[in-house]
């Protein structure tokens, strides 16, 4: 739209600026109920049988450590959850690093298919994956458990955008000083990559 004159100009600035103004008041209302509804079921006045109950004390807890080995539980979600990120770490980094840097035949439908398999729900592949781990004969092992979520499409798919992102220059300033692709990815590329990992 061309403005012929500063008097359709102000007055469009006037209609815009007082849209924005209920724009903002209708959100500052609506964060006031909302917390207001929140205060009042924390704080309101407690319903018998649900709030402030006199028998509510720690002794679950209590019965938990004493009758489980919680210690043990701990440790096997750390340990696992530990070797689990670093394995998918590097499988996604040396995977991405792959389709985003070198050119072969059929990478771009070798691609299209690792990111089709986030369409795939875990719980499609949950029996398949347990008869494999069965027949491999890793049932109650770490391995069992780890084998199964060190490959992440949504990793390899972040990871690639990210090194897409890197100046190809760079590659070829390491080249002409003689560096390898091995070199290349550990000396300047997971260097340089650090946020994304």
């Amino acid at each position: 739209m061309f403005i012929t004159d500063g008097k359709t100009q102000d007055m469009e600035e006037r209609a815009v600026s007082g849209r924005g103004d209920r724009n903002r008041t209708s959100g500052h209302i609506s964060c006031v109920v909302c917390t207001g509804h929140l205060l009042y079921e924390e704080y309101g006045d407690p319903e018998p049988e649900s709030r402030n109950d006199p028998e509510a004390d720690f002794s679950n807890y209590h019965a938990v450590w004493e009758n489980t080995m919680m210690l043990r539980f701990i440790w096997n979600s750390l340990f696992v959850t530990t070797i689990t990120c670093c394995l998918r770490v590097v499988t996604a980094a040396l995977a991405a690093y792959g389709y985003a840097c070198f050119d072969f035949k059929g990478k771009n439908l070798f691609f299209y298919l690792t990111v089709g398999t986030m369409l795939i729900p875990g719980e499609a592949t949950l029996l398949t994956n347990y008869e494999t781990i069965s027949k491999l004969h890793m049932i109650n092992t770490y391995q069992g458990i780890i084998i199964m979520f060190i490959g992440s499409a949504t990793s390899v798919f972040i990871m690639r955008q990210y090194f897409l992102g890197v100046s190809v220059s760079i590659k070829e300033a390491s080249e002409m000083d003689g560096c390898g692709d091995i070199r290349f990815f550990t000396r300047i590329l997971i260097p340089i990559s650090k946020p994304i990992l």
